[in-house]
């Protein structure tokens, strides 16, 4: 039993009590011989090293990005940080290795068989190197059934994996809406029954439509660049 003594001082040390009990025979009968080994210093080494482990979790629970960590030696999910579970969806209970993460990330199985395969070759690749894994994006399942277009990268240390996962739904609805504003900016630009150009800072044309080409007689490609 490890618990704690109050010293003679008042002071309070940490001690790791056995007790054994001695068979003395028929006349002495038994006698229990309790020893107590000094581990106060181990004990407050562990106070600090938990102390520095809850206070990195802390850290990494204010992370804008969400964060995953793994043993590398039994594939087990060690930890999520909130921005993993707020973004994804996903607890420790849910995915508790990387196997059944990659069953609820990538419902189908030919995705799942070619990112999982693409993923074991980046870590093969890195664990000799940098520890580095290459980042790439993924379309990923979450756990209310929505998906999200993530940016996975990893650091290996030693026999832990730090994963980071890079939301890009929103930039890349942002990128769909813009390609469909320009393309709309160029028929109407292009179509239009008026002339019209873009001209840069500089004075010149460099860009003009159909009609304007009609109206002066020169080819777009001869009004562009004037």
């Amino acid at each position: 039993l490890e618990k704690r003594y109050l010293r003679a001082d008042g002071s309070l040390v940490w001690g790791e009590l056995s007790v054994r009990s001695l068979d003395l025979g028929s006349a002495g009968g038994r006698l229990h011989l309790c020893l107590v080994a000094d581990i106060d210093a181990r004990k407050r080494a562990e106070a600090r090293v938990q102390a520095n482990e809850a206070r990195m979790r802390r850290v990494l629970d204010r992370m804008p990005m969400a964060i995953a960590t793994s043993s590398l030696p039994d594939d087990r999910v060690t930890y999520l940080n909130e921005q993993f579970r707020r973004v994804l969806g996903y607890g420790l209970e849910d995915i508790p290795t990387v196997g059944d993460w990659a069953l609820r990330a990538y419902p189908d199985p030919d995705e799942r068989e070619a990112a999982m395969g693409w993923w074991a070759a980046a870590v093969a690749r890195a664990i000799p190197d940098s520890g580095q894994v290459e980042s790439r994006e993924f379309r990923v399942t979450c756990k209310d059934g929505a998906h999200r277009d993530i940016v996975i990268s990893a650091t290996i240390l030693d026999d832990l994996m730090v994963v980071t996962f890079l939301d890009m739904t929103g930039l890349k609805a942002a990128e769909a809406a813009l390609e469909e504003s320009e393309e709309r900016f160029r028929k109407a630009f292009d179509h239009s029954n008026i002339g019209m150009c873009l001209v840069d800072p500089g004075g010149q044309l460099s860009r003009v439509n159909r009609k304007m080409s009609e109206i002066f007689g020169y080819s777009q490609e001869e009004l562009e660049g004037m």
